[in-house]
């Protein structure tokens, strides 16, 4: 198969990229999972009590940096590391750019800005959970979402409940220094396209160019709705999630 240019990728629609870049090739840089997912914090000896003090991970490594800054390793599970540098002169984070702003995230606004992670997600077992939510929420550090149950079958992405459809469920919570964050159980559902309810709305769309409409979205579709929250009072969830905040560091 010939290589494309990315004026070709660019040019392709949804259904072109699935068909091209969603088999598996035998050229393919072969990579055995995360090594490690760096953050940048502002008080490292806050984001110990957060990572292990409050979640038990274990402090792997410790770094002094030439500059005084530090570098530090947890254990992220299966080989990888949660690591944090502190930098001495490093910038303050901006909602909205570095992460999430909270005050939009009820409109169905999550984004951040170009180059950004936008938010890290772990595996756990499933019927563990509600103990982690619970367990996470009782640090009081910032935002616990809850509990979220991902769909392809609805506009929004979420469905109210657990069923047949559900590709996994999981909660988003926010870290000492706003890092949006997630634990998810993924089901026994195959992790494919999208479900019928969304195919004939993404239908013919292209890649994303700029500031072009998204690549998989109809504009009236979108994955976090302000009326499916809007629909539902805590109880519809689990429960006891705090108001949401955006803590100052």
């Amino acid at each position: 198969m010939a290589p494309l240019s990315y004026e070709e990728v660019k040019a392709l629609s949804v259904e072109q990229l699935r068909e091209r870049f969603g088999k598996e090739r035998s050229d393919a840089i072969a990579v055995n999972g995360i090594n490690h997912v760096a953050w940048v914090s502002s008080d490292m000896a806050r984001t110990i009590w957060f990572w292990s003090e409050g979640l038990g991970l274990r402090l792997t490594k410790t770094i002094a940096l030439p500059d005084g800054g530090q570098h530090f390793f947890l254990d992220g599970g299966n080989g990888a590391s949660v690591a944090y540098f502190w930098f001495p002169n490093a910038p303050k984070g901006q909602p909205g750019l570095t992460t999430i702003d909270l005050s939009n995230l009820a409109s169905g606004n999550f984004s951040t800005a170009h180059g950004s992670v936008n938010h890290v997600a772990w595996n756990v077992d499933a019927d563990r959970l509600r103990e982690y939510r619970k367990r996470i929420a009782a640090l009081a550090v910032g935002f616990v979402s809850p509990m979220l149950y991902h769909t392809d079958e609805t506009e929004t992405g979420y469905a109210a409940s657990r069923d047949e459809n559900t590709t996994w469920e999981s909660f988003y919570f926010t870290g000492p220094d706003g890092e949006y964050l997630e634990l998810t159980a993924q089901t026994p559902r195959p992790f494919t396209p999208d479900g019928a309810a969304l195919a004939a709305a993404h239908a013919g769309h292209r890649m994303s160019k700029g500031g072009d409409d998204p690549m998989s979205l109809d504009p009236n579709v979108r994955i976090q709705d302000k009326d499916f929250f809007d629909n539902f009072s805590a109880t519809d969830f689990d429960l006891d999630y705090p108001k949401v905040t955006q803590e100052s560091s």
